[in-house]
């Protein structure tokens, strides 16, 4: 079937297409006429809050007015064991996914049931002070005797990475008609509330109302070192050994025509089995006296409870209730419930004051009215049938690229904090990216970037001591504290490339960035070494031609990953290997012969060896194929088949045997694309346009890091 011929079948399920956001002013809404078939999800991974440091993701309100959130921590993590067919040194032992440290649960039950939605509440985030907000109308007890309106709002503050808060406004309250007129069909027996009398239905009706904070815990993968109520608890992972601490301030004001009242909390403490015994230990006497000097285990010396390893008690929870009983004659004008939290990895915080959720809000407004101050981009380029369609993205992009930048020398999650476990993980090759993006926009985040990466170079060379390496790094693909977290058979499989890609970065951020600290200089050039340094020993030459062949190395190209010659690994380790002898030379001149003596004695490195990159990088040659006139993608990719017959479905990864992928002229990433933009000076402007035949059909149609570019 031709690509641009559609079924029938097909035609008669497409559905209309609709803005599933819009842009009113400076908050992204969710469109009225998407809500109905768009998934909650879709929302909440837009509507997140994160600061780079904490994420917390809210699950968007369907049918009850309970507001429900994640909260991920990032650098939090569990170990995860490997099933390996292959007993090797080389291959991980375990890998690390992104952890939930809690979900926080803010409900609101009426006589014990849930109050109910009428409609889906409007949801917008205000891109001003980084707020989400959630207003829900009209909700309704079980009986619809008492409605009243809920406003929710959430913040995860910029200004205290550890701190963020949500508080829930319920006002309007207002009581409908006597539950008496409630008849079931067309019986006469009258339905009765449990809010009502039924000897006397001429009483005034009442109902309880329970306010309930609820922090809940997975105890599969923490476990509880103290906890005597949801005010303060400390974890620790199971796996990983990383302590969390989790400190929060709930409060219950009620506003009366003439007076407030602050209600006093009840606590609680539930097993999701039934099984109290949980509730009786003594979470506040557990055993914080164990030291220990493990970096992932700062001070706890990783002792687990043994009354938790019962694996079928799965969650326990931390809850306050606030209870306030109304009438009609005792109705109040505005109900406030307010959450505040902190949580600290690595050990036990000192004890700071809560700020309000306004002042944190006013906090959030200033420092967001200075980065918009500066967001000079033009964003009515073009007329557009949906208004503001641009101008909505571009803003989106740049409001989260700011939001996690304030924590990026700890590293920069591939999701933003927006989700858990692999969505955590650092995805180096994107990097690359956001190493050019801050570099011209913020060069301060961009050196916090690279020194995230700087901070990972003792476990690199563990990692390139374990390929059986003498001496370098190895970056992983994805991590968090530096081992690689994806598994790969074969060296051939291995994701070398953030190596050069790390190098093109700190390349960049010397050639834009006018001013660099001397110590910072010398950091930067010891990263870019000890990257560099691992190519001579990757390859080898063939002396029949003279050319150093680099043929047991993968691109980030999934489809095209065990063919040698690969253009963009050739291409990137050439360039890398030159771009570190001119910036040695340049740092040479700036900072003298004994700072480079020094640091070239820190990492066992001589003269030689910044030699031999030279004639290893002069001894690369970059292949072009005669026949055809373009760089292909490796050596062999002009001998696979083109695609054609059926219009292929996307993702191919899900719809397609690899076989039948790999055997065709497809690509994940356009590799020689994306080589020719970062080394423009190595090609011709004519050539960029000769490589179309080639590689115009794409499994992803175009890389975001093209955009950028």
């Amino acid at each position: 079937m031709p690509f641009w011929r559609r079924s029938p079948l097909a035609r008669e399920y497409e559905v209309t297409k609709r803005p599933i956001f819009l842009l009113d002013g400076w908050n992204i809404v969710q469109g009225t006429d998407a809500a109905a078939y768009v998934s909650g999800s879709v929302t909440d991974g837009v509507m997140y809050g994160t600061n780079g440091y904490l994420g917390v993701r809210h699950r968007s309100e369907c049918e009850t007015v309970g507001f429900e959130s994640n909260v991920f921590v990032n650098g939090v993590y569990h170990n995860v064991p490997v099933d390996r067919q292959i007993d090797s040194e080389a291959l991980p032992y375990e890998m690390q996914m992104g952890a939930t440290v809690c979900t926080v649960n803010l409900d609101c039950l009426i006589d014990g049931d849930c109050g109910t939605l009428r409609s889906v509440p409007p949801r917008r985030l205000d891109l001003r002070n980084a707020t989400y907000h959630s207003e829900c109308r009209d909700v309704m007890s079980g009986d619809g005797g008492l409605m009243f309106d809920g406003d929710y709002r959430r913040v995860v503050s910029m200004k205290e990475l550890d701190l963020w808060g949500a508080d829930i406004v319920y006002s309007n309250f207002t009581f409908g008609s006597s539950p008496y007129d409630l008849y079931l069909g067309e019986s006469p027996n009258i339905f009765y509330s449990n809010n009502m009398n039924s000897t006397n239905p001429d009483a005034s009706p009442s109902y309880l109302l329970e306010f309930v904070v609820t922090i809940t815990v997975d105890l599969r993968e923490w476990a509880i070192l103290r906890g005597d109520s949801v005010d303060d608890i400390l974890l620790q992972s199971r796996t990983s050994g990383v302590v969390e601490s989790i400190v929060t301030q709930s409060t219950c004001a009620v506003d009366y025509e003439n007076s407030s009242v602050k209600i006093t909390p009840e606590h609680q403490l539930l097993c999701e089995t039934g099984d109290h015994g949980l509730m009786e230990q003594n979470f506040s006497a557990a055993a914080l006296s164990c030291p220990s000097d493990s970096e992932s285990d700062p001070g706890f010396g990783g002792r687990i409870i043994s009354s938790f390893e019962n694996q079928k008690k799965k969650t326990l929870s931390f809850k306050k209730r606030f209870i306030l009983s109304i009438t009609p004659d005792t109705l109040p004008t505005r109900v406030t419930v307010t959450y505040l939290a902190r949580h600290h990895s690595g050990g036990i915080p000192s004890a700071r004051l809560f700020p309000t959720i306004s002042e944190i809000m006013e906090d959030q407004r200033l420092i967001l009215n200075e980065f918009w101050d500066h967001f000079f981009i033009d964003l009515q380029q073009q007329e557009e049938l949906t208004p503001d369609r641009l101008r909505l993205s571009l803003l989106f992009n740049a409001f989260r690229l700011f939001c996690v930048s304030h924590n990026l020398h700890n590293g920069l999650p591939r999701g933003g904090c927006s989700a858990t476990k692999t969505s955590l993980l650092y995805d180096l090759h994107q990097y690359l990216y956001h190493g050019i993006f801050y570099t011209l926009t913020s060069p301060p985040r961009a050196l916090a970037l690279l020194r995230g990466l700087y901070s990972l170079l003792p476990q690199a060379r563990v990692n390139a001591h374990l390929i059986s390496l003498k001496h370098g790094a190895i970056f992983p693909r994805s991590t968090i504290k530096g081992t690689e977290c994806e598994q790969h058979n074969t060296v051939s499989q291995a994701r070398l490339h953030v190596n050069a890609e790390i190098g093109y970065i700190i390349n960049f951020f010397f050639a834009a960035v006018e001013t660099i600290d001397q110590k910072d200089r010398l950091w930067l050039l010891e990263l870019m070494l000890e990257t560099a340094r691992v190519w001579p020993q990757l390859g080898e030459w063939v002396e029949s031609e003279g050319v150093f062949r680099l043929d047991n190395i993968a691109g980030p190209d999934e489809y095209n990953s065990t063919a040698s010659g690969n253009f963009y690994i050739h291409l990137s380790a050439k360039m890398h290997m030159r771009y570190v002898l001119d910036l040695y030379e340049q740092q040479l001149a700036l900072l003298g012969e004994e700072a480079m003596k020094n640091l070239l004695k820190q990492i066992d490195m001589d003269k030689s060896e910044l030699e031999n990159f030279r004639a290893t990088s002069d001894g690369i040659v970059i292949r072009r194929n005669d026949h055809l006139g373009v760089y292909l993608v490796h050596d062999y990719f002009h001998t696979l088949k083109e695609w054609k017959g059926e219009r292929p479905k996307h993702p191919l990864s899900m719809n397609y045997h690899p076989l039948a992928i790999f055997s065709h002229m497809l690509v994940d990433i356009p590799e020689v694309l994306l080589g020719m933009f970062l080394y423009q000076e190595e090609f011709e402007k004519k050539t960029w346009y000769e490589i179309w035949p080639i590689t115009r059909r794409f499994a992803h149609m175009i890389h975001p890091s093209l955009l950028l570019l």
